[in-house]
């Protein structure tokens, strides 16, 4: 799965991503993460005016 965030710096926002393998161990089901990379993929600078901030959580299921 595909994770995205924001980090807003003093003079910069920068939009982060990370891939994070879920993984069910069979014999106590429990669920383990493996983060396979993260790093950041955009860069703001300047970044957008305070009021047009907005927070989206988004993920998504990676099959390569």
């Amino acid at each position: 799965m595909l994770i995205f965030w924001g980090v807003l710096a003093p003079r910069k926002l920068e939009i982060w991503c990370a891939e994070v393998c879920l993984e069910r161990h069979k014999d106590t089901c429990q669920i383990r993460r493996n983060i396979l990379w993260s790093e950041p993929v955009m860069t703001l600078d300047p970044p957008p005016p305070h009021q047009l901030h907005c927070h989206i959580l988004y993920t998504s299921p990676l099959n390569l």
